[in-house]
């Protein structure tokens, strides 16, 4: 794992995303940009099902192997795409580095 370039630590660019199910793909994110600097606390808000959870668990991989797919744009954790982070990789960045509160209503 490489070092972050500046002071952005989570930055994902234009991400779409969808679930593969039976019945076909269902589109969950469509365009999601965000940075994340050093120093920075950010809360994200929206109504149920915009799709918070989805986008932070996709920056950490934690959605279910195989059932989503990044059909655009991409995602940079600690300047590494955290796709090709090895599982050892993701488990010293999660809770460690990086922490996501899912509250639920």
């Amino acid at each position: 794992m490489t070092e972050p370039s500046g002071d952005v630590l989570l930055e994902i660019s234009d991400l779409s995303l969808e679930f593969r199910t039976y019945r076909g793909p269902i589109k969950a994110l469509n365009g999601v940009s965000l940075n994340v600097r050093a120093g920075e606390i950010v809360g994200i808000v929206g109504e149920s099902g915009c799709g918070k959870s989805v986008t932070m668990m996709a920056a950490t991989r934690l959605l279910p192997k195989g059932s989503a797919h990044i059909t655009g744009g991409g995602i940079r954790l600690f300047g590494n795409d955290p796709m090709t982070l090895s599982e050892r990789e993701l488990q010293h960045v999660r809770g460690r580095l990086v922490s996501t509160i899912i509250q639920e209503p």
